[in-house]
């Protein structure tokens, strides 16, 4: 566990949206995946693999781990650290634009509309 939260940490606290290098990424993609493997409800494990699925280009995956941290986080108040539900919610918001974006330049306006409709439940309205 301390090697994702170090990990998690360090990737994070870059502000870089692309991997450092390979070894280092292959490094925390396991280390992710080893603590999901021992629990699946890990939401800093799950909160790490949406950073990397994200920095990897992946929208979709990142999409999936991170409504799963605030599913977890809305089952048992202070279950998830409120800075990680932030966090979580603001670059659900980033990926659905994505998202929508992907669409749009595809053609797909239904399928952008639908992204974009769902990255607006995790805008923040209060600022």
């Amino acid at each position: 566990m301390q090697v994702v939260v170090d990990a998690s940490v360090w990737l994070g606290a870059s502000g870089r949206q692309e991997p450092f290098h390979d070894d280092c990424v292959e490094f925390v993609r396991e280390a992710i995946e080893r603590q999901l493997a021992a629990n699946p409800d890990d939401p800093v494990a799950l909160y790490a693999r949406g950073q990397e699925c994200r920095w990897a280009g992946d929208a979709s995956g990142a999409v999936e781990s991170l409504e799963k941290v605030l599913a977890l986080a809305g089952r048992k108040e202070g279950s998830v650290a409120a800075a990680v539900v932030a966090d979580a919610r603001r670059r659900l918001a980033d990926c659905y634009a994505d998202l929508s974006r992907r669409h749009e330049q595809a053609g797909r306006a239904d399928l952008a509309l639908s992204a974009c409709e769902a990255g607006l439940r995790y805008v923040s309205h209060g600022t």
